[in-house]
């Protein structure tokens, strides 16, 4: 369905921030400098940050709460002291944010890379004139704050007990896209279908969302790479506020 394709170009949620590396297509040139500031205009709309750093951060949260609910040590420390895993979340997730601050800018530079070497600027001008306009902004406020990312915590949760680390698979992603499409449909108005039937005339649509699934599959490649660095950095301010929890909880 066209309708789910143009939705399925604003994001992908991703609930581990890391430093992606951007870089022009693969035996493509560089762009020029007018279609790369185009193409991160077009970002700019389609993913925009605030909602990209929330969506992330919410996505973080949610997927350590559950990975830490599914633990056997943490869930004896929540018995004995209730609200410790909360707050080792809390003591973590001004860091959190930081990643997640850094993700989404590192993403975004990828992304308009990718838009800028596929896409003419006519095309660029074309969708950014669709997801700059108030419906284009509308669906996707309403694509980003339907994202369920407590389905996928749950789901990345099995992963890291299947194999040791929570990653995000293609079928979880393309899963949690579908579910996501169906929810913000309801949202969707009369005025709203014509203006995704005119932008569907255009060759920017169906070049943007082959392009936008390309970004998304480096994009989750990147994501499911090990960050030693990352992890070990998250889990010290995590057992950090955890330990200053209990030891304000003791008994003298």
């Amino acid at each position: 369905m066209k309708k789910a394709a143009f939705l399925a170009a604003m994001a992908l949620a991703a609930a581990a921030p890391l430093a992606a590396s951007a870089a022009p297509p693969s035996g493509q040139a560089a762009p020029d400098g007018e279609s790369l500031r185009l193409a991160q205009k077009l970002v700019a709309a389609v993913n925009p940050h605030d909602l990209m750093v929330d969506v992330n951060l919410r996505g973080w949260e949610a997927t350590v709460k559950q990975v830490m609910a599914a633990a056997p040590p943490v869930q004896k420390l929540e018995a004995q002291y209730p609200g410790v895993s909360e707050a080792g979340i809390d003591g973590a997730r001004p860091l959190a944010r930081q990643y997640c601050e850094q993700f989404v800018a590192k993403a975004a530079e990828s992304k308009a890379l990718i838009f800028a070497a596929g896409m003419s600027q006519a095309e660029l001008l074309d969708a950014i004139a669709f997801y700059g306009s108030p419906t284009g902004q509308r669906l996707v406020r309403s694509y980003t704050s339907k994202t369920d990312v407590q389905e996928m915590g749950r789901r990345m949760t099995e992963q890291a007990q299947e194999t040791g680390r929570p990653h995000v698979t293609s079928e979880m992603a393309a899963d949690l896209q579908k579910k996501t499409i169906q929810a913000v449909a309801g949202d969707i108005t009369a005025a709203d279908e014509l203006a995704l039937m005119r932008f569907s005339q255009k060759p920017a649509a169906a070049k943007l969302t082959t392009l936008s699934a390309e970004a998304d599959r480096q994009l989750l490649a990147e994501i499911n790479k090990p960050h030693p660095e990352w992890e070990a950095t998250q889990s010290a301010a995590i057992n950090n506020a955890m330990r200053a929890y209990v030891d304000a909880r003791k008994k003298p």
